[in-house]
């Protein structure tokens, strides 16, 4: 099953990591960041050597994330980020009807990206964005939050 995540990209990344924490509520809502430049580019996964994302700016909060590598045609996510308590998060997105998260960690000096999934075991059961931002607030700080592994990725 194919799933993305993150990142970035971005949503990235989805194929190789545990299935991230989905949700149909925007953990962005009315909270997105805008753009960082330092990331658009060319981005290489560091598990698959023939896989490649291509991160553009669509908007002044929007990225556009393009994966090309291992099937036939690409794949294109969209992605939004948002930081929660010192913690950035990437809302990573085919349509937006359903959202995968991640924390992103972008190291601008490394050329690097580290996206690691929210865990799928957290409810959703949140009345709103708010309520969802707070949750993830309070709770990030402990293991069950995130996936052990995080996917890195490295600027081509």
């Amino acid at each position: 099953m194919r799933q993305l995540l993150l990142v970035i990209l971005v949503g990235i990344c989805i194929t190789w990591m545990a299935c991230p924490f989905h949700s149909k509520m925007s953990l962005c809502e009315g909270k997105m960041e805008k753009v960082d430049k330092g990331m658009l580019g060319k981005w290489g996964s560091s598990i698959d050597p023939k896989l490649y994302y291509y991160i553009s700016q669509l908007s002044d909060n929007t990225y556009q994330i393009l994966e090309v590598g291992n099937v036939p045609d690409s794949t294109k996510y969209f992605m939004y980020t948002n930081t929660i308590g010192g913690t950035q998060f990437a809302q990573i997105f085919e349509k937006e009807d359903m959202f995968n998260y991640y924390s992103l960690d972008f190291n601008s000096r490394a050329a690097q990206i580290n996206l690691r999934a929210v865990s799928e075991s957290i409810p959703d059961n949140f009345s709103d964005s708010e309520d969802m931002r707070k949750y993830f607030k309070k709770h990030k700080v402990y293991d069950y939050f995130f996936d052990s592994t995080a996917e890195v990725f490295l600027r081509k």
